[in-house]
């Protein structure tokens, strides 16, 4: 195989990624969210536990999905609880109530300098981003519990609809 994957050919491509995890065949909405739920978490031995204690989970595409900006076959959630919500938004693509499906879209938090130029001080990232075809309309999505409600998200969440105009849906 070529040292540099940037010139892989797609036979190296999918020699590559026939030694790291043999890729099962189903082709259905929620291919491998049922099972990352399923499975072991990931090893966290030795790493202090996580602020909320949620636990990552990898799941797996049917097909590419944007995230990020980049196109990927699988991605890691930061919960088990954001992972089910990622399973109910593919079966609903599926039905065809919603399309142009993001994950991770970044959004700036802005304010304004005395001199009245905006400024970037952070940014936040949706959870879910896509178009309801029911609704009519953008959704933008937090999957969130009680716990992770905290004030620093509440300020975030209102610059972020006031700078931008759009409401966030938690779920």
């Amino acid at each position: 195989m070529p040292s540099d994957p940037r010139r892989w050919s797609q036979e190296d491509l999918d020699r590559h990624l026939a030694r790291l995890k043999p890729k099962p065949t189903r082709d259905d909405a929620l291919f491998g969210v049922k099972e990352a739920l399923a499975a072991a978490p990931f090893k966290t031995a030795g790493m202090r536990p996580r602020k909320f204690r949620n636990v990552p989970v990898l799941v797996t595409f049917a097909a590419l999905e944007l995230v990020n900006g980049h196109q990927r076959l699988c991605h890691t959630f930061d919960s088990g609880k954001e992972a089910e919500y990622y399973g109910t938004l593919a079966l609903r693509r599926q039905a065809g109530e919603l399309e142009d499906l993001r994950l991770q879209e970044p959004f700036a938090l802005m304010a304004h300098r005395q001199d009245g130029k905006p400024e970037i001080i952070g940014e936040w990232f949706a959870d879910f981003v896509f178009h309801d075809l029911t609704l009519g309309r953008r959704i933008y999505c937090d999957v969130k519990s009680d716990a992770t409600r905290t004030a620093v998200y509440k300020i975030k969440k209102k610059i972020i609809e006031a700078c931008h105009g759009f409401l966030i849906t938690e779920v």
